[in-house]
C-alpha cells in the first residue's frame, strides 16, 4: 500500500509544479522554460522523494523491467527508468495471479499424485494440484477406469477325434473373460470353437512315431503300430520283410572235386532258420597220414621206397578213378648198404694174383661186393641226410639232390622239402599239392589237433592238417569261438545263430561274449542276452537308456 500512496504524492507535486511553471512563465526566456520542463516533468529520486507529479511525461514505459514476478499468492512489482535523470524510475504493482488448481482450468491436464490407481473394474483417484505453483488441495480429481486387455487365449475343451473344443480371451490384469457388448448375447462370455479333429488323424500331426512292435525278418513282416496324439487311438501297420543277409555257416568237401558251401540269413528269426545251400568244383585233396597208405614199396639198401596216401574223398565211381592228384606219394628213402669191414681173402702173388683180394658184405641185403687190389677203398663223399651246421640235405656221393622238392620222411617224421633240403624256415600253414599242413620248423605237426595261428588268423587243425570241415562253435582256452570252413570268423560281430541247434549267441570279433548280460543292438533292432546268448525265453518289461521297453521273447519294442 505504501506504493500506491507514494505515487499520489507524486501526481500532486507534479501538479504543482506545473502551476508554479505557468505562473513565471512570463519572467524567463524560452530556452530557460524548455529546460524549466524538462526539469519540472514529475519522477522520484532513490531516496522516494516526490518530484513531479506526472510521470507520463518523464519516463520511458517501453523499458519497463519486472523486478519480481507476481506468484498465485503475493504480487509483483515492475519499473522503468527516467527519460532525462540517470538512476531514476517509475514502479507499478503486479497483482498476485491467485492459484490455478487442475481440476477447475483443464479436465485433462496430467493428474496429480495417484492416491487410487484404477483398475480394470474400478475407478482410480488423484489429488488436485495447481498448474502454476503445483501445491496440492483436499480435492481429489476422479481417474476413470482402463480398458480391459484381453490377450490370455484360454483353452475351455480340448478338440479330439470325437467332439470340438471351445476357448475364449481373458484380461492379462484381472483375469476377467471377454464378453458379448451387444445383442442378444450381451454380457455372456464369447466363446470360439476348436473345430473337430479329423477321424482319419492324418492332419496337423496328430500321430506320433511309428513303433516296432515285432521285428520283420527275411521270412516274414514286422508289425508297427502309432497312436493318435489326440484321442489314443491305435492303429497297426506291417513292416517290409528284410532282405536276405547271407553268411557263411557251413563249407562241407564232397569229394575231391566238389565242395558244399551252406549260407544261413542271420535275420531270419525262425530256430532253424533260412538256409541255402550251393556246390562248387573244386580240386582239393585231404590226406590222413594216420591210416595205412594205399600202397607201400620198402626202400631197400639201393632203391628208394615209397608210401602211397589216397584222399580221404577220393571218388572210385565218378570217373576220377586214374586221378593221380587224389593220391600223394611220400618218398623213403634208399637206406644205403650197411657193409662189414673189408675181409682179405688172399695176399698177393697169391693164386697167381698181383694184388691182394679183399670181399664185405652188407650186413642187411648180404650182397657182397670184392676188391681186387693192394688195399681196399674206404667209402668216400656225403650219402643220405647230412646235417651241416643245422642245415638238412639230402646227397648221393656228394651231391645234393636238388631234384627233391615235397613231403619226405626223415627221421621217424615227415618233412618239407625244397631241391633237396629241408625247409626249416617254413612255420604255420603251407600249401603242398593242395593239402594245407601246419608245419613248424619244417616239419608237419602230425599229432596235433586244435587251434593255430597263422597271418593273424586263427585256424583249426586236424592231425597237423587244416580241417576245412571245421564250422560253428567251438571251445579253446576258456572260450568259445565261430569257426567256418576250418577258420575263424573274427569279422563277425553281433548276434549269430548256430547252424547245430538254432541258438542265438552275442559274438565279439568272432568270440562268444559269454561275459556280457544286458541289451545288445543288432541291425536296427534291440535283444537282451544274457553271458552272450539271446535270451528267447525272456518275456517282460526291461528299463535301458531311461526307458522302460516291453520284452517278448528276448527282443525289446
Amino acid at each position: 500500500m505504501k506504493k500506491k500512496l507514494a505515487v499520489l504524492t507524486l501526481a500532486l507535486s507534479a501538479a504543482m509544479m506545473l502551476s508554479f511553471g505557468a505562473f513565471a512563465e512570463e519572467a524567463t526566456t524560452e530556452a530557460e522554460a524548455t529546460v524549466e520542463a524538462a526539469a519540472n516533468e514529475g519522477h522520484s529520486n532513490d531516496d522516494g522523494t516526490v518530484v513531479s507529479h506526472d510521470p507520463k511525461a518523464c519516463y520511458d514505459e517501453s523499458q519497463k523491467v519486472v523486478i519480481k514476478e507476481a506468484t498465485c499468492t503475493e504480487d509483483g512489482i515492475y519499473r522503468y527508468p527516467c527519460k532525462y535523470a540517470a538512476g531514476q524510475w517509475h514502479e507499478e504493482i503486479i497483482p498476485a495471479t491467485g492459484h490455478a488448481w487442475a481440476s477447475e482450468v483443464n479436465p485433462d491436464a496430467p493428474w496429480g499424485e495417484i492416491t487410487v490407481a484404477p483398475t480394470c473394474g474400478s475407478e482410480g483417484q488423484a489429488i488436485d494440484y495447481c498448474l502454476n505453483c503445483g501445491i496440492t488441495r483436499d480435492v481429489y480429481r476422479t481417474i476413470a477406469p482402463i480398458k480391459h486387455n484381453f490377450v490370455v487365449k484360454v483353452v475351455d475343451v480340448e478338440a479330439n477325434c470325437d467332439h470340438a473344443g471351445k476357448w475364449h480371451y481373458e484380461c492379462d490384469m484381472c483375469g476377467t473373460p471377454e464378453t458379448y457388448t451387444e445383442g442378444e448375447n450381451k454380457g455372456k462370455i464369447k466363446y470360439t470353437e476348436i473345430p473337430l479333429i479329423d477321424n482319419y488323424h492324418d492332419i496337423n500331426n496328430t500321430w506320433d512315431e511309428w513303433v516296432v512292435e515285432k521285428a520283420p525278418t527275411c521270412a516274414t513282416e514286422g508289425v508297427k503300430v502309432r497312436w493318435c496324439k489326440i484321442c489314443g487311438d491305435k492303429e497297426y501297420g506291417t513292416v517290409a520283410k528284410l532282405d536276405h543277409k547271407w553268411e557263411l555257416v557251413g563249407d562241407k568237401v564232397l569229394d575231391c572235386y566238389h565242395r558244399e558251401l551252406t549260407y544261413r540269413c542271420m535275420l531270419d528269426g525262425t530256430k532253424k532258420g533260412h538256409t541255402r545251400t550251393e556246390t562248387t568244383e573244386i580240386k582239393a585233396h585231404v590226406f590222413d597220414y594216420t591210416k595205412k597208405p594205399y600202397e607201400v614199396k620198402k626202400p631197400t639198401c639201393e632203391e628208394d621206397g615209397y608210401r602211397i596216401y589216397r584222399c580221404v574223398y577220393y571218388d572210385t565211381t565218378a570217373g576220377h578213378e586214374g586221378d593221380k592228384d587224389a593220391e600223394v606219394k611220400i618218398v623213403d628213402l634208399a637206406t644205403g648198404h650197411n657193409w662189414s669191414a673189408w675181409v682179405q681173402r688172399y695176399a698177393a702173388n697169391e693164386q697167381g694174383n698181383k694184388y691182394g683180394y679183399w670181399v664185405r658184405t652188407c650186413k642187411t641185403c648180404k650182397k657182397t661186393e670184392e676188391y681186387v687190389g693192394e688195399n681196399p677203398p674206404e667209402d668216400y663223399g656225403k650219402n643220405g641226410w647230412v646235417n651241416e651246421d643245422g642245415k638238412i640235405s639230402y646227397y648221393k656221393q656228394d651231391v645234393l639232390q636238388k631234384d627233391m622238392t615235397g613231403v619226405y620222411a626223415y627221421n621217424n617224421g615227415m618233412f618239407f622239402v625244397t631241391e633237396g633240403t629241408i625247409d626249416g624256415g617254413a612255420n604255420g600253414l603251407n600249401l603242398n599239392n593242395g593239402t594245407w599242413y601246419f608245419l613248424a620248423n619244417g616239419q608237419i605237426q602230425t599229432g596235433y589237433d586244435g587251434f593255430a595261428e597263422y597271418d593273424n588268423n586263427w585256424f583249426m587243425i586236424d592231425n597237423g592238417v587244416l580241417d576245412e570241415n571245421a564250422n560253428g562253435l567251438y571251445a579253446y582256452n576258456g572260450g568259445t569261438f565261430m569257426f567256418a570252413a576250418g577258420k575263424l570268423r573274427t569279422d563277425v560281430s553281433g548276434l549269430w545263430q548256430d547252424p547245430s541247434d538254432g541258438s542265438w549267441y552275442y559274438l565279439s570279433n568272432g568270440q562268444v561274449a559269454t561275459n556280457h548280460t544286458g541289451v545288445v543292438e543288432y541291425d536296427g533292432a534291440f535283444f537282451y542276452v544274457v553271458n552272450g546268448k539271446l535270451a528267447s525265453g525272456m518275456n517282460g518289461t526291461v528299463d535301458y537308456d531311461g526307458s522302460t521297453f516291453k520284452v517278448v521273447a528276448g527282443q525289446l519294442y
